[in-house]
């Protein structure tokens, strides 16, 4: 009887470490340039955890027009060489930005279908580009208000 128990309990003990070593796999850190990625797999998010975050500042995601779209598709064009676009041709994402009123971008998401499949040097690349660009914004909304939306990226349509 008592060595049934200490399988048992030698068996919950060893489930108990997988499934907590999975978990903690969900969650990868990854540095390049001096910025810190979070790649959370359980999410398929990946972002600059140094990044820059708006302080006390009402974000809102309806009641504006964004123009420019093609900035997104233009950048991964600049930073993936062809042989990498069509090794991804089947693979989607989208962009998350935040940006003040007038359309700078101050910060970048990036919001995979499945597990991300850019490297940590693409992201790096990517974001750095993306957060020099402006886009149009078409609103009445207050200055001080910043505003957030997504662009989705399917890299079958980049080249």
């Amino acid at each position: 009887m008592k060595i049934k128990e200490l399988y048992r309990y030698i068996a919950l003990v060893f489930i108990v470490s997988l499934i907590q070593g999975s978990i903690c796999a969900q969650v990868k850190y990854e540095n390049v340039n001096k910025s810190t990625y979070v790649f959370d797999n359980s999410k398929c998010v990946v972002y600059n955890k140094n990044a820059k975050r708006a302080i006390a500042r009402e974000i809102v995601t309806e009641g504006f027009d964004i123009q420019k779209n093609s900035i997104v598709k233009d950048v991964f064009r600049e930073v993936l060489s062809n042989q990498r676009i069509r090794e991804l041709k089947g693979e989607k994402l989208a962009v998350m930005f935040e940006c003040d009123n007038k359309g700078n971008v101050e910060n970048v998401k990036f919001i995979f279908t499945k597990t991300p499949f850019l490297t940590p040097a693409e992201i790096n690349k990517i974001e750095t580009i993306l957060l020099s660009k402006k886009f149009i914004v078409k609103s009445n909304l207050s200055s001080g208000v910043g505003i957030r939306f997504s662009i989705p990226c399917f890299l079958s349509r980049i080249q």
